[in-house]
């Protein structure tokens, strides 16, 4: 139960995400184009926070990919809550206020970072619980060896009536 919550958490929170990256997409790619781009950012580095691989080289380039992919969400959902804080601020307009500056990158950077690091925790836990039922003594984590049905005696034997058996 615990599992599907934390996997709807990271998904509400990659949703989240993908609304401001949309909102700010839409303005110079449009509508539907935005959309997809939106869902992939936001779907590719909730994904590549859960790969499990031993080689070095590739963990460390799902790490670099995965990162790069948050920054991108966090700068176009900056991007989106600066625009719906200081409408035109982002426009050719000299006007730029810090407070909403400082609120639109805490904004952007918490929803999509979060998702990030709940996914990395998810993977993780996945990992040990695997870790662990596969290092218990029985073949398939003990699944196997356990029996459907308890076995049945092939014929059922009565103690003797009192007083001994009945000629």
């Amino acid at each position: 139960m615990m599992n599907r919550l934390f996997s709807i958490t990271i998904a509400a929170l990659g949703l989240a995400a993908a609304f401001g990256t949309h909102s700010y997409l839409t303005r110079f790619i449009g509508f539907w184009p935005a959309i997809l781009a939106a869902a992939a950012i936001e779907a590719a580095y909730i994904c590549l926070a859960l790969v499990k691989s031993e080689d070095p080289e590739t963990i460390a380039e799902i790490q670099r990919t995965a990162r790069a992919l948050v920054l991108a969400s966090i700068a176009f959902n900056f991007g989106h809550a600066y625009e719906v804080a200081v409408p035109g601020g982002l426009s050719a307009s000299p006007r730029f206020e810090w407070l909403a500056f400082a609120q639109a990158l805490i904004v952007a950077a918490f929803v999509p970072w979060i998702a990030f690091r709940n996914a990395l925790v998810k993977s993780r836990l996945d990992a040990t619980r695997i870790t662990l039922t596969s290092s218990l003594p029985l073949s398939n984590g003990g699944l196997s060896d356990i029996p459907e049905q308890p076995p049945r005696p092939s014929k059922v034997v009565l103690p003797p009536p009192p007083g001994g058996p009945r000629p």
